[in-house]
């Protein structure tokens, strides 16, 4: 019995070797937002940074430092991923790659959206196409039927491209947008690239609102 006890714990002690080289160590302690040195919770993107956190939309570990970059523009893989991670945390897996499985569903591609560099910057209007995109995609429309006319009109509507029009006027009456909802006037920025404090503040009231 001694002898198969020493075996086994032998075998246990091997196998957590293996492991270790392999990279399948202990997984490390969960990031709070209050951890990111870049971020404070008197910052207006702060609950976003929470949210994303929790619903899996960001991912990070300790050993990638503690900087969340809130002000670094996002690419468009980047983008697409934490839109893919939404859809798998609100209950449905995504087998191919993001990219892919965004194409497929037609998020991505057509005018506008066309030869997009994944790699490259995603601007706030071709954002509010992908997410207008998704929401009738995947019928979730009536999750978002709700009125706010005092944000439909930005300041800079004329600068918003023909194509996305539409979408970006949704965004608003959605309450998705990432702007001044004091009730004042407000720019949407369209052709301003899309920082990572701003597409969470896009992508975590979404998962909040169809996961209700």
């Amino acid at each position: 019995m001694k002898k198969k006890l020493g075996r086994t714990i032998s075998a246990l002690l091997i196998l957590t070797l293996v492991l270790s080289a392999m990279g399948c160590t202990t997984p490390a302690e969960p990031v709070e937002a209050s951890d990111f040195q870049d971020v404070s919770s008197e910052d207006w993107f702060y609950r976003y940074v929470v949210g994303g956190l929790r619903f899996g939309l960001v991912t990070y570990t300790r050993e990638n430092g503690l900087y969340f970059e809130p002000y670094r523009d996002v690419t468009l893989e980047e983008f697409i991923t934490m839109l893919g991670r939404l859809h798998e945390y609100s209950g449905e897996t995504i087998r191919e790659s993001y990219i892919e499985w965004a194409s497929g569903a037609g998020l991505i591609g057509g005018e506008g959206l066309e030869n997009l560099d994944p790699y490259g910057p995603i601007t706030r209007e071709r954002m509010a196409v992908i997410v207008d995109r998704y929401i009738w995609g995947f019928d979730l429309w009536e999750l978002f039927n709700m009125a706010t006319p005092n944000l439909m009109s930005p300041q800079d509507r004329r600068e918003v491209s023909s194509w996305a029009v539409q979408a970006v006027s949704r965004m608003a009456i959605r309450r998705l947008v990432a702007a001044d909802h004091s009730g004042g006037p407000w720019y949407y920025r369209p052709q301003a690239n899309a920082t990572r404090a701003e597409v969470l503040s896009v992508l975590v009231p979404m998962c909040r609102t169809i996961n209700r």
